[in-house]
């Protein structure tokens, strides 16, 4: 009831009704105001709608404010989207036509019957709580008045932006409307309206998770059943690197030469703050001349050294310096970058930025050469702003380099050949914490990609069997023990090994032999822990000065010479060689 306005009639109280149901009032009139009411005022919409509440005039009011939507909030936006797919973007037009016209005309309906099922769970809970004034028909219809705050969705391009919060208010609207008309609690009320919509969002998010794991679980499926992928490519035929080259040599199989680009090095570590390692100058393919697959010099012997205003590293065959004004790179190679060069000396050349410069090299501390590189270091190193560079760091690498271009050295021993693996001996006794056998090394096997496959590792195919070798001859001393087998002597000190071995000279005459004195045997004494590498001919050496040679490595190795006798090294001179010597 509300008061009368002009005060024409004894009453001065009249029924109050909602705008949608005064018809006194024109249509959009009627309509616009219960939109409003259903914004502001819910309440008093609430209060003023009459006690038969029609189910159709509520879904009248509802599907006008529907239909407003799809006009002004919806088709604009389908339009555009038929004029940016019409003018060449996104999907084909006749799809975005039929998916854009398809969801116009199933909104109204869907919409409705949305509330309806609202309607009808909302009614169910507010009877489960107790007795309500009306029957579904008056939940439904109340339920529907509250849809007013829906009509901000017709604004174009925006509307769509604010389905969120007008959900919201939408649902406030149809709180205080049924617990109005249905004469019930708000706490009763909300319970009744909210509980579908949280029900509905927690169906949909299950749902979700439900499909992903779903598809998660085929695609797994799948993935074990799906045939296994193709092997990859063998790799390319690999190529032997050889420091100091200046071309690579053909991709025809295993030992064909590769080479760096030393220029490449020397603007890398320029460039460089800290000193790049050799494992990190080879992953930049830059470096080698061939990107296929190469074999690599051993870096075990790897050696790190610095000074004043530089620092560098060396392996067999390179060695890399930075500067603090720049870099250089130093090989060693087997004799093709100096022509004639002597059998016993190195072939160096030195590498700056601007030229090349060639050398050679010997490991022998008292060789004095012609172009010696332990002289063109260290003016090539204070080039790039360094000072007193060691001479001792380029006989250590000059005897590993000398030591990786010779690794294996061929003797005659009665009626078949022993060849023996100097690198892997040496590798494998420093490595052990006593003296291997001769046995143990023979039978053991190697995967030395620089080697020939042969087998056992530290003998040549040629060999009838390991019993035709002599019993070795074992020794030892203060700081050191030892073996000899014809040809070969191993000696393992405290901190280092030495290796002898002996092969005989076919026709040959060195300067100076007396030709009664028997065949010419060459002799190899190496110790690349301690950068000592001795090359010698007995003819013309004499046994005193190998024997003094092998002494001065045993040094070398932290054993005490005075405690290797003699007559063990002339045991070793007459079993080796394949002749005794007539001396």
């Amino acid at each position: 009831m509300r008061p009368r306005k002009d005060g024409s009639h004894e009453d001065r109280i009249v029924p109050e009704s909602s705008p949608w149901h005064d018809e006194s009032r024109g249509r959009w009139v009627r309509f616009w105001g219960t939109v409003g009411q259903s914004m502001t005022s819910p309440r008093r919409l609430a209060r003023g709608l009459p006690s038969r509440l029609t189910l159709g005039s509520s879904l009248l009011f509802v599907t006008t404010i529907l239909v407003l939507v799809v006009v002004f909030g919806s088709f604009p936006m389908i339009m555009m989207m038929w004029l940016i797919t019409s003018s060449g973007g996104g999907a084909p037009p006749a799809f975005a036509q039929i998916g854009g016209f398809t969801s116009l005309a199933l909104y109204v309906p869907a919409m409705l019957l949305g509330l309806l099922v609202h309607g009808t769970i909302t009614h169910g809970l507010l009877r489960l709580g107790g007795a309500t004034t009306g029957g579904i028909a008056r939940t439904i219809a109340s339920m529907g008045f509250g849809y007013g705050p829906m009509i901000f969705v017709i604004i174009p391009c925006l509307g769509s932006c604010l389905q969120l919060p007008v959900g919201i208010w939408v649902l406030v609207s149809m709180i205080l409307i049924v617990a109005r008309t249905q004469a019930v609690g708000g706490l009763r009320a909300s319970f009744a309206v909210l509980t579908p919509v949280i029900l509905a969002i927690l169906g949909y998010v299950g749902f979700i998770v439900y499909t992903f794991a779903g598809l998660t679980r085929v695609m797994a499926v799948a993935a074990t059943l799906a045939p296994p992928p193709p092997p990859p490519p063998p790799p390319p035929p690999p190529r032997m690197l050889v420091p100091g080259n200046t071309e690579p040599g053909p991709l025809v199989e295993t030992g064909i030469p590769a080479s760096f680009r030393c220029s490449m090095i020397i603007d890398i570590v320029s460039k460089s703050e800290d000193l790049p390692t050799f494992e990190a100058l080879m992953e930049d393919p830059r470096v080698l001349h061939a990107s296929s697959q190469v074999i690599l010099p051993d870096t075990t012997m790897r050696h790190l050294f610095e000074g004043i205003g530089y620092r560098g590293w060396c392996i067999p065959g390179l060695m890399v310096i930075k500067g603090d004004e720049g870099a250089l790179v130093a090989t060693a190679s087997d004799g093709e970058a100096l022509t004639p060069t002597p059998d016993d000396l190195v072939s160096c050349r030195i590498f700056h930025a601007d030229r090349v410069e060639a050398f050679y090299g010997d490991a022998t501390p008292n060789t004095v050469l012609p172009w010696d590189i332990r002289d063109g270091l260290p003016e090539a190193v204070a080039g790039i702003g360094g000072r007193d560079f060691n001479v001792s760091t380029t006989i250590r690498w000059l005897a590993m380099s000398d030591i990786a271009m010779s690794d294996s050295v061929v003797s005659g021993s009665g009626e078949f050949i022993l060849m023996f693996d100097e690198l892997t001996i040496h590798r494998w006794v420093a490595e052990a914490d006593t003296l291997p056998t001769f046995r143990q090394l023979a039978r053991r096997r190697t995967v030395n990609p620089l080697l020939p496959p042969i087998s056992p590792p530290i003998l040549n195919p040629y060999s009838i069997d390991l019993d035709d070798v002599k019993t070795p001859v074992t020794f030892e001393g203060s700081g050191f023990q030892g073996w000899w087998v014809p040809d070969l002597m191993v000696l393992k000190g405290v901190s280092g090994v030495v290796l002898m071995t002996c092969c005989r000279i076919p026709d040959s005459d060195p300067a100076g032999s007396d030709a009664d004195e028997g065949p010419t045997r060459f002799f190899r004494i190496t110790n690349p822990d301690e950068t000592f590498s001795a090359n010698m001919v007995e003819s013309v050496e004499g046994r005193e000065g190998i024997i003094e040679a092998l002494k001065a490595a045993l040094e070398f190795a932290g054993g005490d010479p005075d405690e290797l006798p003699n007559r063990t090294v002339e045991a070793w001179f007459e079993a080796s060689g394949g002749a005794s010597d007539s001396e």
